[in-house]
């Protein structure tokens, strides 16, 4: 057996659970933080005003939409949606053209933010919150986005602009079942 068909008995082994969620209004990529001043001979930054928005109304979101335990160790899986706001100055042919699929999104203009900036602050507002140098775990999905294994993302216009994100998490199996496992099919 092959290690990929033994990826596959793995995958089918561990027990998953999804959580779904849409962030409404414009996608919002994450700004850089603005430095105030120096603390130890290094540059202080605190997260401007509209991120912590963003954050806040994305952790609301998640909120309402998962009630279950925080603090995930697992794996995670992460898919987004994005969906832009079709530009006002577009005449109406290109914007039925874009709610159509034909025209794709891409970085134009002021107002669209580039989609790493757009992952990484989904990616940030499911981690848990920090009170000073206190982790509140109860606060994020998972513990650290470091857990997201496989990402998958898509850009659309839309009118309805909106962010839906689907995280899966993957059961970690135990070093003991593992290591049957390939004694099993690696033989």
């Amino acid at each position: 057996m092959t290690l990929t068909t033994l990826s596959k008995k793995l995958d089918e082994l561990r027990t998953t659970k999804e959580v779904n969620v849409v962030i409404p209004g414009d996608p919002f990529g994450k700004q850089r933080p603005k430095v105030v001043g120096y603390k130890y001979g290094r540059p202080h930054g605190i997260k401007q005003a509209k991120t912590r928005l963003y954050e806040n109304k994305g952790r609301l979101a998640w909120h309402k939409a998962y009630d279950g335990p925080y603090d995930i160790p697992d794996e995670a899986e992460l898919s987004l949606k994005v969906y832009y706001p079709v530009p006002k100055s577009w005449p109406k042919y290109m914007k039925k053209a874009a709610l159509a699929g034909i025209v794709e999104p891409y970085k134009k203009g002021k107002g669209t933010p580039d989609i790493d900036n757009v992952v990484k602050m989904i990616m940030d507002l499911l981690n848990p919150q920090k009170m000073g140098n206190k982790v509140i775990p109860e606060t994020g999905l998972y513990k650290d986005d470091g857990q997201v294994t496989v990402l998958h993302v898509e850009c659309h216009y839309s009118d309805l602009p909106r962010v839906e994100a689907k995280v899966k998490f993957r059961e970690n199996l135990t070093k003991a079942v593992i290591k049957e496992l390939v004694k099993k099919f690696c033989a």
